[in-house]
Parts: structure tokens; sequence; C-alpha cells
């Protein structure tokens, strides 16, 4: 079994310095769950720092994990024609993980908010994607 997640959240990208809420969208797969957290108003000036995060969650009950096993993750701002990479990360399993059959990583993955300017009412559309190629 091979695992893909999509996940879609809606940004609004403003100029205040006043912070907000997160918004956060959560998809499983078998027994991998990818969840992607945003701060709601993101400012470019002065940048937000931080208001991006993703979080891989695997429990090797399905298929087990096996040490060295490539996970990888991307964050893309959606577009009509062509998407815009924000973060990418790859990374093999553990032998911790491997022993424990659970692997739970959270990355920044914010970018300069600056690239999510352009967008019609200035909404930015940010989606996540994770693929494990051992479940293939």
């Amino acid at each position: 079994m091979r695992w893909t997640f999509v996940i879609l959240l809606a940004t609004c990208l403003v100029v205040t310095t006043a912070r907000s809420v997160t918004l956060s969208a959560t998809d499983t797969v078998g027994d991998a769950q990818l969840t992607l957290a945003l701060e709601a108003l993101i400012t470019v000036t002065p940048p937000s720092v931080n208001w991006c995060t993703v979080t891989i969650d695997v429990h090797g009950e399905e298929v087990a994990l096996a040490e060295g096993d490539l996970i990888e993750i991307w964050v893309y701002e959606d577009d009509l024609v062509g998407n815009d990479l924000l973060y990418e990360n790859r990374f093999v399993v553990t032998a911790t993980e491997v022993s424990a059959q659970w692997v739970m990583r959270v990355f920044d993955c914010s970018s300069d908010p600056a690239n999510l300017l352009g967008e019609p009412d200035n909404y930015a559309q940010i989606y996540a994607e994770a693929l494990n190629p051992h479940y293939s």
C-alpha cells in the first residue's frame, strides 16, 4: 500500500502585526497521519515566522517500518497553473523508530511570506503531501 496525503487549507495573507489563530487539517491513510498547521493571518511586514508546521505520524501496524525507509514531505501553494513549492524534506526511518514501529516528526515548513503575494484577494491555498515509496 502506498500512501499519499493531500491536505488543503486556505490562508489569508495580510499586512498586520496581529497574531491569529492556527488553522490545521489532518488526513489519515492506513496507519499514517499527516497534519498541516498554518497561522490564519500571515504577515509580510514584519514577516511572519514559524507560520507553518507539518507533522507526520506513522505507526507500523499495516506495513512494518524498516530501517532506511524513505519518507518525503512537500508543502505547496496551489495556483491555477503550476504550484509553488514552499517546503520539502526527505528523511529515513531510524533503527530506534523501527524498534518502536513509530515515526513522529514535526517540521517547520515556513518560508518567506512574500512568496505568497499576488494571490487573488490575498488568499493563498496551501497543501501538504507525504509519500513513503516502501508502501507501494
